[in-house]
């Protein structure tokens, strides 16, 4: 059993955190995709990339989604009737969420990535504080956050750094989409189960 996680952050909202130790055949036998899942997934070629696809999915048929359901937006944002999600996945995790009522974005990392780079090009003045008061998962969590806002906002054409901060408010954290025309703001939380470090948005406001 892959499953490491399956959680309700609120009465509104399903997470799940899935390790990636199964194979393909497993997978595949498990899942029902739908056919333009099959299609992106026939064309994904690295062995592992497949199982990251494969996992991610996985972690979604954890939370009763019917991945057969799956379908995208022109911008390539997932959706289903009758809610809203989002999915990460990495070397060795997969992350899905799932809300009733409101767009989200998640981001699941390995604890032991290095943010250094990103951190020097992506980050505002105003963002420093993170990383200064938490050298060591600060830089984990600005990434995360913006991965996560750029997610929930769902269209094209952000930059990471002009258009995305992340900052408290009011005691809680947020993020938000600073693009004109296009401004939203999710509420930001986080936890870390061993390895994986899992971080999510609920839009706070609905889109102008």
């Amino acid at each position: 059993m892959s499953l490491l996680i399956r959680m309700h952050p609120d009465d509104r909202s399903a997470l799940a955190l899935w390790e990636i130790d199964e194979s393909e055949k497993k997978l595949r036998a498990d899942l029902d995709l739908g056919d333009f899942d099959q299609q992106r997934l026939e064309a994904i070629t690295h062995p592992h990339k497949r199982l990251e696809f494969l996992s991610a999915r996985a972690a979604l048929a954890e939370l009763g989604v019917s991945v057969s359901h799956i379908h995208y937006t022109p911008h390539g944002k997932p959706q289903i009737k009758g809610g809203f999600l989002s999915i990460s996945h990495n070397h060795q995790f997969a992350a899905a969420l799932l809300h009733a009522e409101a767009e989200v974005g998640i981001d699941v990392e390995d604890i032991r990535r290095n943010f250094e780079g990103l951190v020097d090009r992506y980050l505002r003045e105003d963002e420093r504080f993170i990383v200064e008061d938490d050298p060591s998962i600060g830089p984990m969590k600005l990434w995360g956050a913006k991965e996560c806002g750029y997610k929930m906002h769902g269209r094209r054409r952000l930059d990471f750094k002009e258009h995305l901060r992340f900052g408290t408010r009011d005691g809680a954290w947020f993020i938000d989409v600073l693009k004109e025309s296009e401004e939203c703001s999710g509420k930001v939380e986080w936890l870390r189960h061993g390895d994986a470090f899992v971080i999510w948005a609920v839009q706070w406001d609905n889109p102008t």
